[in-house]
């Protein structure tokens, strides 16, 4: 394998952790929906931080100081949109989805 495959397929893996653990959020965010949480604990800020920082993108969160769980699942599944983009674009060929992850950032 190719210095650039290599890379190629760390990035790739990147994107799907990034995804595997929005997803995990979104799960938690819900089960805290269903049992009528008016906010999310301070935490959660912290752990929003680390994912958006890990994003192979520009992006910048709106949220306000005490948000509600369905305002960080907008804001999730916001961030995952291009997320799930890059994974569909890996498909396309390796020059693709290098080319467009260099265009979201």
């Amino acid at each position: 394998m190719s210095l650039v495959g290599s890379i190629e397929d760390a990035r790739q893996e990147h994107v799907e952790e990034l995804i595997r653990l929005s997803d995990a959020m979104v799960d938690e965010l819900e089960r805290l929906n269903l049992a009528g949480v008016a906010r999310v604990a301070y935490e959660w800020r912290e752990r929003l931080a680390f994912l958006f920082a890990a994003v192979p993108f520009a992006y910048t969160p709106r949220l306000r100081a005490h948000p509600s769980p369905t305002e960080v699942l907008d804001v999730l599944f916001d961030l995952q949109a291009p997320l799930l983009d890059l994974r569909r674009q890996r498909s396309l060929g390796p020059s693709t989805w290098i080319d467009s992850a260099c265009r979201a950032s």
